[in-house]
């Protein structure tokens, strides 16, 4: 895969915008809680902290794939993304335990997990996203750091709310 989805939670603002577009396009309604991206809220007693938008990072190792006990999950050869298969899939829930960052979520009206598909290679949310938290680009060393640079960020960021800092 020559793409990669990064996100930067520094410019995440919690508009919503990703998960609305996303639903949109692939449930066809603006319903945020069917939509393939989440983008997460942080508050501590009605004070806001910071939102960061969670979404598949098509790993390379992918374990929501290895721990598919039916294969409901494959790999798309054009776009690199592992994709779910709905019409396998039973809904088990493995892939949503398994996934080391939570972007794999079930659909409660289809009964089945869902994930981010990269829109065939051209991801809307990243589109729609005015502050650029959310960008599609080129997989390379440079992506790969800042990558590691907003996974840092927002490690020390969750240690700070969870110390009552």
């Amino acid at each position: 895969m020559d793409k990669m989805i990064l996100v930067d939670p520094d410019k995440c603002t919690g508009c919503g915008t990703c998960e609305v577009v996303c639903s949109l396009k692939h449930v066809g309604e603006c319903n945020p809680a069917r939509s393939l991206i989440r983008a997460l809220r942080y508050e501590k007693m009605g004070s806001y902290y910071f939102s960061v938008p969670v979404v598949c990072q098509q790993c390379e190792t992918p374990l929501c794939k290895e721990v598919c006990p039916i294969n409901a999950i494959t790999q798309d050869p054009e776009t690199g993304a592992y994709l779910v298969d709905a019409n396998t899939c039973v809904g088990c829930r493995l892939c949503t335990i398994t996934c080391p960052i939570g972007a794999i979520n079930i659909d409660l009206q289809a009964k089945t997990a869902m994930k981010c598909d990269l829109c065939n290679g051209d991801p809307l949310c990243a589109k729609f996203c005015l502050p650029k938290a959310i960008t599609y680009v080129k997989r390379d060393k440079r992506s790969l750091v800042q990558m590691r640079e907003a996974a840092k960020k927002l490690s020390d960021r969750l240690t700070l709310i969870a110390s009552g800092t």
